[in-house]
């Protein structure tokens, strides 16, 4: 009988050296989500503090799922057999089975009303512009009044009060269930489960078919049934080796103020009403694990959660695509964005890099609205190879298509609110970029590889200077003076990819530089990326993230026809692109927040060697 914990995973990755102990105390308010972060973006590691303040007896787990390898070693399957193993595994559930109180570590401490205090759990106040401490790794169970059928969803939870939190609803299965509620004027049960076997978290992250227990879904996943037991004030079963879980209701009419909170998008969802969640019982483990689930700013576990659901759910959905695609892998952009995902096939026939593409947009998930399609014989877990792909197999004039007035994600605030709605509905652009090689064509490989791949690489390093500096001379005279900050070619992508980064002064003002740069006298890019000042240009996995999360495709891509560009020695005309991922001008405030990444707390005070053990 296998172990169904947190512990259990914790003490995996620990084996593996994928987790540092930190032992230096931490503050939930001021610098936990900071080292947690950096620990992982720096080191890859994840982090079990062990001094907790403000928190005596609590330790608090972080960044636990945040790559695929720990997915692996949560799983026990190779790295590269994720994604494959999850749809196996979830194609065959397991039902739960019940166990008494004397099994259930969950229940050693049962604290009810006046000993409830939430304000001591060390939940972390995660992202600058948070207006306080969350719980964002809440895996809340509910049921369906009229049928009993079960439910378990993730619901990001603002602590309000001692025993109150906020309870965001996205419009998913939990909705329609919530809703039937307020239609009987009943409260909805909930219980709400904080620190499980990463199993529990990825079937609650899942969307699985409306009806189907997620907690057989985890059982699937661990290949055994998930032990649960019943609730102390409620008419639900929660997972018996569980560290905390909260009982309580939501009556329907009751609200709260929430918000803002740095969201899976990498910016702020903003500040609105959601339903409240009154506690009525909470119960525990006497040397309890918080599992403190960072989010914000890539790269998180809760990107890692949301990523993996939605790499696992296209790859079963895209294998019944156009007559059986030779799916090879697909992943969420190397940022970790769930709006941005990369197909690679191995193409049986002409059309199937495209249709692959248009499926990824119209799948189960609302997320992704760019997709990109790419030849097996391209690492899609290097962000160079991808952009390569982007820049010299695409041929934007023909490869880059739009679809406009689609549904798209609740969070994506790049993407307007429709009429009448609130924030939930999003109606926006979505976009296909085929940057697989023509069908039967003989394909170029990536040219960077080996030893003769760096001396070439070397080259193209030296030639992007010469761009950049002739870029950057010809962009000083446009529109009177830009304020101009970088302009970045990557040699990796042979030249043809640059970014520009600047800090527009008036709207419009990204786009003209971005349109002088591909029609300045260096003729090699032919994509222009325009960023901001927040945006590391040497890093792509920054530039990759704005790309995906900044732009609305409808008006902040453009195709430029019959452009000059270098090709073997000579000239030739092409289509060339940009794609304008710049915040709106510093004259529109409001509009600026939106787009604002949502960075942890006190990030740059932080300093990642004033907690690691010596050793590292």
């Amino acid at each position: 009988m296998a172990d169904q914990s947190i512990r259990s995973h914790l003490a995996r990755l620990e084996a593996a050296g994928e987790l540092i102990r930190v032992r230096t105390e931490i503050d939930p308010d001021e610098n936990l989500s900071a080292v947690s972060w950096r620990a992982f973006s720096e080191q890859g590691k994840s982090c079990l503090f062990e001094r907790v303040k403000g928190a005596p007896g609590w330790r608090v787990a972080s960044q636990i799922v945040a790559s695929r390898r720990k997915w692996g070693l949560a799983l026990g399957v190779p790295e590269e057999e994720v994604v494959r193993r999850m749809g196996e595994r979830i194609a065959k559930p397991i039902a739960p089975v019940m166990v008494g109180r004397d099994s259930a570590p969950v229940k050693e401490v049962i604290e009810l009303g006046r000993e409830i205090d939430l304000t001591r759990l060390p939940a972390m106040w995660t992202s600058e512009r948070d207006p306080g401490r969350y719980i964002a790794a809440g895996m809340c169970i509910i049921k369906d009044p009229e049928s009993g059928l079960r439910n378990m969803s993730i619901h990001r939870a603002q602590i309000v009060g001692i025993d109150r939190t906020g309870y965001l609803i996205c419009p998913r299965q939990a909705l329609k269930i919530f809703q039937m509620y307020e239609k009987l004027g009943r409260p909805m049960q909930a219980a709400m489960v904080i620190g499980a076997h990463p199993a529990l978290v990825f079937a609650a992250g899942y969307v699985a078919p409306y009806g189907q227990d997620e907690l057989a879904i985890a059982g699937g996943l661990i290949g055994e049934p998930i032990r649960l037991v019943k609730c102390e004030t409620l008419d639900l079963e929660v997972p018996a080796e569980a560290e905390l879980v909260l009982e309580g209701e939501l009556v329907p009419g009751e609200m709260t103020e929430e918000g803002p909170f740095g969201e899976v998008t990498g910016t702020y969802a903003q500040e609105g009403s959601t339903p409240l969640f009154r506690v009525k019982a909470v119960t525990r483990r006497k040397d309890p694990i918080f599992y403190a689930m960072q989010c914000g700013l890539p790269p998180s576990d809760t990107h890692s959660i949301i990523c993996s659901t939605i790499e696992m759910k296209l790859w079963e959905h895209l294998r019944q695509v156009a007559g059986g695609l030779d799916l090879i892998d697909v992943r969420c952009i190397g940022s970790m964005t769930p709006m941005m995902v990369v197909v690679k096939i191995r193409q049986k026939h002409a059309g199937q890099a495209r249709s692959a593409a248009l499926a990824a947009l119209s799948s189960p998930y609302l997320h992704p609205k760019i997709a990109v399609a790419v030849d097996e014989d391209i690492d899609i877990a290097d962000l160079s190879q991808i952009f390569w792909a982007m820049t010299n197999r695409a041929d934007a004039a023909d490869a880059v298509q739009r679809i406009d007035a689609t549904r798209v994600f609740a969070l994506d605030n790049a993407s307007p609110i429709e009429p009448g709605r609130s924030a939930m509905y999003r109606v926006g652009t979505k976009m296909v970029i085929d940057a697989t090689a023509p069908f039967g064509a003989a394909r170029r490989p990536y040219p960077f590889t080996g030893a003769a791949g760096s001396a070439q690489l070397a080259r193209y390093r030296q030639q992007g200077g010469a761009i950049e500096d002739a870029m950057r001379e010809h962009l000083r005279n446009v529109e009177g003076g830009l304020d101009l900050l970088a302009v970045r070619c990557y040699a990796e992508t042979e030249n043809r990819l640059v970014s520009i980064k600047l800090r527009p002064r008036v709207g419009g003002q990204s786009k003209t530089a971005l349109m002088a740069a591909l029609s300045s006298p260096a003729l090699e890019p032919l994509l222009a990326i325009g960023i901001d000042e927040d945006i590391d240009p040497e890093d792509l996995r920054d530039v990759a993230w704005s790309f995906a999360s900044r732009l609305h495709a409808e008006s902040d891509v453009a195709l430029l026809h019959g452009l000059a560009t270098a090709k073997d020695g000579g000239i030739e005309a092409a289509t060339k692109w940009f794609v304008d991922s710049t915040m709106p001008g510093l004259t529109q405030p409001e509009r600026r927040q939106a787009f604002e990444r949502a960075v942890p707390k006190n990030l740059a005070k932080v300093d990642l060697k004033d907690f690691l053990p010596p050793s590292l």
